[in-house]
């Protein structure tokens, strides 16, 4: 099965886990500074490329997320991996996801 065939609300729900984990990795002071942040991108770069296929007309649900440049985040990870500034990387996973999860916890209650 493609990303394109995978349903909805289970790119969503894996959008979900991967960006709590990324801020649980962010919060989390047991791991080494190296390890934790290339964890961090790992797990943001996922939830971007959960959300890339989810049609525009669910993210209209929740207009205060910025999902566009969620899912850009994912290729500014990949594409342009040499002019990311850390500590921006974990300013998101820390201060950013816990919306994002709210948000895609209403999403997914939506489509069951």
């Amino acid at each position: 099965m493609s990303i394109a065939e995978r349903p909805i609300v289970d790119r969503l729900t894996d959008a979900r886990r991967y960006a709590q984990m990324a801020r649980q990795i962010a919060e989390s002071m047991d791991a080494l500074p190296d390890i934790r942040i290339l964890a961090i991108r790992h797990y943001l770069m996922l939830v971007g490329e959960a959300l890339d296929f989810v049609p525009n007309e669910i993210f209209a649900h929740e207009p205060l997320i910025p999902w566009r440049r969620v899912i850009a985040l994912r290729h500014r990870l990949i594409h342009g991996y040499w002019l990311i500034d850390e500590d921006i990387i974990n300013e998101i996973a820390r201060n950013e996801t816990e919306a994002l999860v709210a948000a895609l916890d209403r999403l997914i209650q939506k489509l069951r």
